[in-house]
C-alpha cells in the first residue's frame, strides 16, 4: 500500500491505494504518520541560508506553472509567530520574501519537519512531492490550472485511465466530507505516482542543516513524452 497526503482546509487528506484500486481515502486534522511509502505536497527540509535548488528547479520544469511551487521560507522564519515577523527574518537571512499563500501552510510545514526532525523510518518512506510535477510526468504536458473548470476535467480524465472510478468516487467523496475537489485529485495523484519509477530534482540530494533531504519527487511514465523532462532535470 502505497499513500498520497495533500493540504485541505483544517488538515490533510490522505489517499491510500493498493496498485491502481483506492482503498481509503481519509481526512486527518494532524500530520499522521503510517510506515508506508509516501509523497506529500508539503516542503520538506528547510533552507538555512540560501533558496532551495529543488523549487527553482521545479518551477522551470512546470513553466506557465511555476507560480505553484512557493518560495520556502527559512526554518527561522517558519517558526515564528506571525506573518510580519517571519518575513522580517527571512529578508534578513534569505534577502527575499515570501507570499501569504506560504505563511498560512506555515503550521503544516512545522507538522511535517517536526516529524522528520525525530523520526528515522519517516526520513526513508516520506517524500515530497508536488502534484503539478506528477500529472507532467505522467502525461507529458502541462495542464490547465486546476482552478479553472477544465483544468479539473484534465485531472480527472488522467486519473481514470490509470483508476477506472476515479472521477466517480472523488466526487462522491468531495460531497461527503466536504473536502474541495481539487484536493482530493492532487492526494490521489500523489498516490498513483507511487507506481511508477520517481526521478527528483536535483538528482543529487540536497540536505538541510538537519540533515533532511531537499529534493522533489516525481514520475515519469514510460508512455509519456519525457525527453524534455529529464533534459531539464539535470
Amino acid at each position: 500500500m502505497h499513500i498520497g497526503i495533500d493540504g485541505t482546509k483544517g488538515g490533510w487528506v490522505y489517499c491510500f491505494m493498493e496498485g491502481s484500486k483506492i482503498v481509503n481515502i481519509r481526512f486527518f486534522e494532524r500530520f499522521v504518520f503510517f510506515p508506508r511509502p509516501t509523497l506529500v505536497d508539503i516542503p520538506i527540509g528547510l533552507p538555512k541560508d540560501r533558496e532551495r535548488t529543488c523549487d527553482k528547479m521545479a518551477r522551470k520544469l512546470l513553466s506557465r506553472r511555476a507560480s505553484s511551487v512557493f518560495t520556502v521560507a527559512c526554518r527561522e522564519a517558519v517558526y515564528q509567530d506571525s506573518y510580519e515577523k517571519a518575513l522580517e527574518i527571512n529578508k534578513a537571512i534569505l534577502q527575499k520574501g515570501f507570499s501569504k499563500q506560504f505563511w498560512n501552510i506555515a503550521r503544516k510545514v512545522r507538522e511535517v519537519d517536526e516529524l522528520m526532525r525525530n523520526n528515522e523510518e519517516g526520513r526513508k518512506l516520506i517524500k515530497e512531492s508536488h502534484p503539478e510535477l506528477c500529472f507532467l510526468g505522467i502525461s507529458g504536458r502541462i495542464l490547465k490550472s486546476k482552478h479553472e473548470k477544465a483544468g479539473l476535467e484534465e485531472r480527472l480524465e488522467m486519473l481514470v485511465q490509470y483508476i477506472p472510478n476515479a472521477r466517480k468516487e472523488l466526487i462522491n467523496i468531495s460531497e461527503k466530507l466536504k473536502i474541495p475537489l481539487d484536493d482530493l485529485i492532487d492526494a490521489t495523484v500523489l498516490s498513483l505516482s507511487l507506481s511508477f519509477k520517481l526521478i527528483s530534482v536535483p538528482e543529487k540530494t540536497e540536505y538541510d542543516e538537519y540533515g533532511i533531504p531537499m529534493q522533489i519527487h516525481f514520475p515519469v511514465s514510460s508512455s509519456a513524452p519525457k525527453g524534455g523532462i529529464r533534459k531539464n532535470c539535470v
